[in-house]
């Protein structure tokens, strides 16, 4: 046997089989030829393959042909010839090896197993127990121990583990014992092995003789049949071939071949509609030229003809064309003859619709090799590493953004077999079609918006178009949970989202992150990463982050979020800067709690603002937060502790757009909101409550739009504290004028003298408040206003209630006064009323107020405003000043104080009137006293217009009782109203005689004024007396005293004129029993107490002379009580008419007035 084995031994002690030790030590360029004859370097091991037989190397019978060598790498010898390769040595495994990794493979398992029975929890054997109320004893355990599944499990797998490894040891065991005789039957598997391979060598030499010689026939040439050409040659024809008569048929003319080709096409048509069951897709087709063209739309156009007008002969293939593209044409010699042939076979065995099939599936899978052809460019191209397409069977896969962390995503375009259900469970075919699914990270979804144009194949238009819905739904997820934040829900700031399902390019994501700051946010088609515009560091950091996400939509919304609040509030704190804003440290909150708990939870990011102007106890935070930017007004202590959370105001401004002039507007914002907490603060330790609370307008972007804040403040003069309520002057008839209880209080900042200016409105019931000016308030239509400026930290609630207070009395008095047309107001202020009662000659009074400010806490409880009257110069009420004085401050009546005085002003008015005009008519002291002086008695001229004219003064008692004192003659005359029930007021002039009083004047007032013979003319226009007789006096209608009093004027004139003739002096008097002096001012009296017939009286204002008077008085109050007075020795004619008989005083109930005009268009007025 050729070469030689030992026996040998490993260093781990086992036994294995090597080559000799002459064989294996050989070096390596030794020359030394070995045992077997062969040269050092022949490859012992190699074995000549199959293949190498028979082609030169190795010959039949294994001597090397001529040219060859006898082994690849050697020589042969010159003596001895070719030798065959030494026999294939099979390496045998060491078997200390196998003990050792077996040892180790148990050892193992076994540290598994011990572990794992370690964590099988197995409970005690708790002892069973036999016994009532734990009065037991202990019963033995089983033999069998511990029964718990657990503890049998555990046995279970030791069990296990123990015959698994003794089967394997037993194997062991078996080769080791195999292993002692090792060395003969490791020398018999060698020479198997060799002899196994001879025989394949012979078998493989056997076969390529038989494939020689077939191949060899196929190239031999037969000899040349040299009888047969001769005869050819000589003769023109071979006598031994058959002559069968057959005669070649003439060309086809053209018309010919044409009718041909219209025969072929009629029978065509017969064919097709009269036998032919064509599938539904080859029901457009159409005959020409001698064949049907059947053509499906997007897929292929095929032209088959017939050779046989027999209807049962089969359609034979003529031409074939795709009707897409990409696409080539069927050019190719062999492989149209290939398809020729297949399409005709499958006519013969299935006709059109197997032709179809066969056709159909033919071109779906021509399609998809397109696209997978494609999708090798582009990954090659434009994608090169980030697209990985496979091929499995007849389905492509696409893998886009293969660089992406997030889940995969991928595109499949196969074949879908077109097999429906129906509502029974029943499967129908179908037509197979191209269809694409679209895993996008992982999950299905629909397709219906990606373009996929099955006519026009265009991978990189369907990988653009699912790059493009990609896009659009991860910025759709994105838009949808952005506008959940109030930030964008309310269009605070705007967003939007434009998507497009063709074009991933065109998807962007505009954001506002302010108003001044626009972000759009894209995603790069190849490589699947999110890019910013404009881009910055922030941005570029968010794009690095997000390309490193898994979870993409959810990092996107919160990395979008936190760089939107970081940009506005960079952006803020630089304009801030520029604006002379400071930034602050965070405030420090009792307990050690954090200040983010003043913010909302949604609040992002905050940085604090100071300025020096808002003092050490406010401060300022802005906070950015997906639902707003806001600013939040903090006010701390003295230590810069915030005393609670309560006390932050967090109604702050929305920051939208940051100029240097947003700033000076939020500084206005912000003191507005330090003196609305100022004076809310201050109303509610006046106890009154504060409503509709409206803090600055948010929208701080416009220049025009000016920070206003508003509170509205209850106005109730029964709530108002004591300290700050102010007492009216006099009392008015209804001090409930309409004025509204809420007073709309609003705070604005005054810029240029930094000052704050506080305004108030309240609404009153009347209409036209317009048409009186009234300082320092601003009335249009139906509203007051009145404002105050003081600085931020000051309250002006006091200052508004005072002035309220002020304002409620003016229109009690205004109101008041408007009950009388022929008053006329003529200003209204806090200090004046201004009112003027007569026309001709104009009478006027201005009722002066001192305003005053609002006490102190310590004051006293009520606080009464001064009033002074001051009458105008033609004025004829400036005599009795200081009664009517009185009489509009009186505390003792009950009733209307103001009412009261108009009435008494329109009450004395004609009788005041005829006083001013009687004295404007008597000559001044002067002027009699120098007549006196330059004019003796003896010779006076009879004809001295000053001598003759009585001279006299007036004396007002009070405002309803007076003295009229003739100087010359001498008389006294008291004039005091009376009424008559259910008539009008009367004056009555009643002579008051004293002894030293010359009896002519009596004489002449008897016969011509006050006796029953006395004429008493007419009143002028009226069928009336001007007035009625008393014997000792007379009685003239109140609105008419002028007759009366001129003509006892007239009757002491002519009684002068008589006494100068008759030489009597009539000034010489006795002792004057007036308690005043001629000339003297009367005293100050109080009406209500003076006069005795100051009772409830009715008195008519509005009866002019020569209107018509019947005498009788309209009602006022059916009811109304009238004031009895002394009855005196008057005339029958008066009836009834009362009068100041003596000086007892009449009290009476007082009533609120009231006024109604009579049937005449009077005006009647109840006086208390």
């Amino acid at each position: 046997m050729p070469g030689r084995l030992i026996e040998g031994t490993d260093p781990d002690g086992t036994m294995s089989w090597q080559k000799s030790e002459e064989q294996g030590n050989i070096p390596p360029n030794s020359d030394k030829t070995l045992p077997n004859g062969l040269a050092n370097g022949v490859n012992h091991d190699a074995s000549p393959t199959p293949g190498e037989v028979g082609k030169g190397k190795f010959a039949a019978s294994g001597a090397p042909e001529d040219g060859d060598e006898a082994v690849s790498g050697g020589t042969a010898t010159s003596g001895l010839g070719a030798l065959p390769p030494e026999i294939q040595h099979i390496a045998l495994l060491s078997l200390a090896k196998l003990i050792n990794r077996s040892a180790q493979e148990s050892w193992n398992e076994l540290s598994e197993l011990i572990n794992e029975l370690a964590e099988i929890p197995v409970p005690p054997d708790v002892p069973q127990v036999n016994g009532i109320h734990g009065r037991q004893a202990a019963v033995a355990p089983s033999s069998s121990g511990n029964q718990h599944k657990n503890n049998l499990d555990k046995k279970e797998k030791i069990l296990q583990f123990g015959q698994k490894w003794r089967e394997w040891f037993i194997k062991l065991l078996v080769i080791s014992d195999w292993s002692r005789n090792a060395d003969g039957l490791s020398k018999l598997i060698d020479v198997n092995f060799w002899i196994v391979q001879q025989k394949g060598l012979y078998w493989t030499v056997a076969h390529l003789i038989g494939e020689m010689k077939r191949k060899l026939a196929e190239g031999q040439m037969t000899n040349p049949d040299l009888k047969t050409a001769a005869e050819i040659l000589s003769t023109g024809r071979v006598a031994s071939l058959p002559d069968l008569g057959y005669i070649p048929p003439k060309p086809l003319t053209p018309k010919q071949m044409l009718r041909t080709l219209k025969d072929i096409n009629i029978i065509l048509c017969q064919r097709l509609v009269l036998h032919e069951k064509l599938p539904p897709q080859f029901e457009a087709y159409r005959v020409h030229d001698g064949r049907v063209t059947f053509s499906v739309l997007g897929e292929f156009e095929v032209d088959l003809s017939v050779a046989d007008d027999d209807p049962s002969t089969q359609f034979f293939f003529m031409d074939f064309r795709f009707l897409f593209s990409p696409s080539s044409e069927v050019s190719c010699d062999p492989l149209r003859d290939q398809l020729e042939r297949k399409v005709n076979a499958v006519l013969l065995d299935g006709g059109l619709s197997e032709c179809y099939s066969f056709l159909h599936d033919l071109t779906l899978t021509f399609k998809i090799n397109v696209l997978h052809e494609q999708a090798l460019d582009l990954g090659k191209g434009l994608w090169s590493e980030n697209l990985r397409v496979d091929l499995i069977h007849r389905t492509l896969v696409v893998q886009y953004w293969v660089n992406r962390a997030m889940p995969k995503s991928w595109v499949e375009i196969g074949i879908m077999s077109g097999r429906r259900k129906t509502a029974d469970g029943q499967t129908l075919p179908g037509d197979p079609y191209l269809a694409l699914k679209w895993k996008r990270q992982k999950e299905e979804v629909s397709v219906s918006d990606i373009r996929f144009d099955v006519n026009d194949l265009s991978l990189h238009l369907i990988l653009r178009s699912v790059v493009a819905c990609h896009t659009g739904w991860i910025l759709d997820s994105i838009y949808e949970k952005l506008v959940e934040s109030s930030l964008y829900k309310d269009q605070t700031l705007g967003i939007d989202l434009d998507v497009s399902y063709a074009e991933p390019t065109e998807c962007e994501l505009q954001i506002e992150f302010t108003k001044s700051q626009l972000v759009t946010i894209c995603i790069e088609p190849i490589t699947g990463v999110f890019a910013f515009k404009p881009i910055s560091q922030s941005t570029a950091r968010v794009e690095i982050e997000l390309g490193r996400s898994k979870n993409v939509l959810e990092d996107a919304h919160r990395r979008i979020s936190l760089l939107r609040c970081m940009d506005a509030e960079q952006a803020l704190a630089e304009k801030a800067f520029s604006a002379g804003w400071e930034t602050a440290k965070p405030p420090i909150l009792p307990d050690q709690k954090d200040f983010r708990q003043l913010f909302p939870r949604s609040t992002l990011r905050f940085i604090f603002f100071r300025r020096s102007s808002w003092g050490s106890n406010w401060l300022v935070a802005a906070t950015h937060s997906m639902d707003g930017d806001y600013w939040w007004l903090l006010n701390s202590s003295q230590e810069g502790n915030l005393a609670s959370p309560e006390q932050i105001l967090g109604f702050a401004l929305h920051s939208e757009h940051v100029p240097l002039s947003y700033f000076s507007r939020l500084n206005a914002s912000i003191n507005c909101l330090i003196a609305l907490h100022t004076n809310l603060a201050a109303l509610s330790s006046l106890g009154l409550p504060a409503t509709q609370i409206r803090m600055p307008g948010k929208d701080l972007s416009s220049a025009d739009s000016t920070p206003q804040a508003s509170f509205v403040m209850l106005f109730d003069p029964t709530r108002i504290p004591h300290h700050i309520r102010l007492r009216t002057p006099f009392r008015v008839k209804d001090n409930d004028v309409g004025l509204s209880q809420s007073l709309i209080t609003s705070i604005t900042y005054n810029a240029p003298t930094q000052k704050i200016r506080i305004q108030a409105k309240g609404e009153c019931s009347a209409t036209d408040l317009d048409a009186m000016p009234m300082q320092p308030f601003l009335l249009r239509d139906n509203i007051i206003i009145t404002t105050v400026e003081s600085s931020a930290f000051e309250s002006k609630v006091s200052v508004l209630l005072e002035r309220f207070q002020q304002a409620n009395f003016l229109f009690a008095c205004r109101n008041n006064l408007r009950q009388y047309p022929r008053l006329q107001i003529k200003s209204m202020s806090l200090s004046n009323i201004a009112v003027q009662y007569f026309d001709n000659p104009p009478a006027s009074v201005n009722i002066k107020l001192s305003p005053s400010l609002i006490p102190s806490a310590e004051g006293p409880v009520d606080t009464q405003l001064p009033l002074s009257l001051e009458f105008s110069s033609m004025s004829p009420h400036s005599r009795i000043r200081h009664a009517l004085l009185n009489i509009l401050t009186s505390r003792q009546s009950r009733g209307s104080c103001l009412d009261n005085f108009i009435r008494l002003l329109d009450f004395t008015l004609p009788l005041l009137s005829v006083f001013d005009t009687m004295q404007k008519e008597t000559p001044p002291p002067s002027e009699e006293n120098e007549e006196k002086q330059t004019t003796s008695p003896k010779h006076s001229p009879p004809s001295s217009p000053f001598k003759t004219l009585p001279k006299f003064h007036i004396l007002a008692r009070s405002v309803n009782s007076y003295c009229l004192r003739y100087v010359r003659p001498r008389a006294r005359f008291e004039i005091s109203p009376v009424h008559r029930g259910g008539e009008d007021f009367y004056w009555t002039v009643t002579y008051i005689s004293k002894p030293a009083d010359s009896p002519l004047v009596m004489q002449h007032l008897r016969e011509q004024v006050f006796g029953p013979t006395a004429i008493v003319p007419a009143v002028e226009g009226m069928a009336e007396q001007a007035w009625l007789p008393l014997d000792k006096g007379a009685a003239c209608k109140l609105q008419n005293p002028e007759p009366l009093l001129r003509k006892i004027w007239e009757v002491l004139r002519e009684v002068i004129v008589e006494m100068e003739k008759s030489g009597l002096d009539g000034t010489k008097s006795g002792k004057d029993e007036s308690n005043n002096e001629v000339g003297q001012a009367p005293k100050r009296l109080n009406p209500a107490a003076e006069s005795p017939t100051m009772g409830r009286k009715k008195v008519n204002t509005g009866n002019p002379p020569g209107q018509g008077n019947t005498g009788k008085m309209s009602s006022v109050q059916g009811n109304s009580q009238i004031v009895n007075a002394q009855a005196g020795n008057r005339n029958a004619a008066l009836g009834q008419m009362r009068g100041p008989g003596g000086p007892t005083q009449a009290n009476a109930r007082q009533q609120p007035p009231s006024h109604k005009a009579n049937t005449q268009g009077k005006q009647v007025i109840e006086i208390d």
